[in-house]
């Protein structure tokens, strides 16, 4: 997995102290997300993983309510060499490992498996964070750059330039569209650039997924 970001007085008069409040109103945005809002992305290089990743999507594909899995269904789509599919069941974005109540996944043309519950610990503590979460929770103490009007597929942005608290490169932010990444560059050179956005996604599997066995047992039952 892919893995990947993030006074008073008269100083509020001045730009930096202006762009940290942007950079505030920004970040606040990224946590207020409606299920349906994705991002696409074109990348060029190879991912933070080593993985030769072409495309990424990040969606929240559906909402629960009610009981201990209530939350909502982020979903991040990934092609490489055949496409990858986690759907992460969540109480909010952003989110950390501890916070997945539910997990599906399916690769290629492979079955849709949800983890059971008596593995879900487990698969907790080995995955890796997701780069889009991991930006979510630490955009708010990025470094402002500056402010640049970029162009991407997707369109022209009106952004702030950042360095990311992870310290592994810089984005392009914006309120303007779900989950706020404009663009993103690494410092190895790897950049992702945005190709799309919108609030109707839905999900990428179309099956209903099986139960993974356990270890041990042979067989699966239909999920729920």
């Amino acid at each position: 997995m892919l893995n990947r970001m993030w006074t008073a007085g008269l100083l509020l008069c001045t730009p930096a102290a202006l762009n940290a409040q942007t950079l505030a109103e920004v970040c606040s945005a990224v946590g207020q997300l409606d299920s349906g809002s994705y991002v696409t992305y074109e990348l060029d290089g190879a991912s933070p993983t080593g993985q030769q990743i072409s495309e990424m999507r990040f969606a929240l594909v559906g909402q629960e309510a009610g009981g201990s899995e209530a939350g909502f269904w982020y979903e991040f789509r990934a092609m490489a060499e055949e496409m990858i599919i986690v759907q992460m069941l969540v109480p909010g974005f952003p989110f950390d490992p501890a916070d997945i109540r539910a997990l599906v996944l399916k690769s290629g043309e492979q079955p849709a498996m949800k983890i059971p519950s008596e593995m879900l610990g487990l698969v907790r503590s080995q995955i890796e964070q997701n780069e889009m979460a991991e930006f979510g929770k630490q955009c708010a103490e990025s470094e402002v750059l500056g402010t640049e009007t970029v162009s991407v597929p997707a369109g022209e942005f009106y952004t702030l330039h950042i360095r990311t608290k992870m310290g592994t490169g810089e984005a392009w932010i914006s309120q303007d569209i779900p989950f706020g990444m404009v663009k993103a560059r690494t410092d190895t050179g790897e950049e992702m650039v945005l190709t799309g956005y919108g609030y109707d996604a839905v999900s990428s599997i179309d099956e209903t997924p099986v139960e993974m066995p356990l270890p041990g047992l042979s067989g699966a039952g239909a999920a729920n």
